[in-house]
């Protein structure tokens, strides 16, 4: 599928580990110079692998099925607030930075980012 969209927002079904369907949400933010994908856990609607174990997964498929440039795209990971009272279930985001081999995201490294600094990015 070729994104002619400036953005996109919808649930996106993707092979996780071992093929297993998975899904997330998927924000796609069409800039001049780059492209913006936000990936979200959906923590009680994925039946598969999380956004957080197979996040160069779902960026190869992401980029593969909506003819993203790998070289001129930024990906946020969404951890979206689950209502806990642990420190660790808050809404948080990160990017995540993917070593490019042979033209596949592998080895993916997150930097904790605000939320600000994340709207701030999809709304300039």
């Amino acid at each position: 599928m070729v994104l002619n969209k400036k953005y996109i927002d919808q649930v996106y079904n993707f092979k996780g580990e071992w093929d297993m369907p998975s899904k997330c949400g998927l924000k796609i933010v069409r800039k001049p110079d780059e492209t913006i994908v936000i990936l979200s856990e959906l923590y009680v609607d994925n039946p598969g692998t999380s956004v957080t174990v197979g996040g160069n997964l779902v960026a190869n498929q992401v980029c593969n099925e909506f003819n993203i440039d790998n070289t001129k795209v930024r990906f946020i990971l969404h951890n979206p607030d689950i209502g806990s009272k642990h420190e660790y279930f808050k809404e948080e985001f990160n990017y995540i930075n993917f070593d490019l081999e042979n033209n596949i995201f592998k080895n993916q490294k997150w930097l904790k980012v605000s939320k600000e600094e994340v709207d701030q990015l999809i709304n300039d």
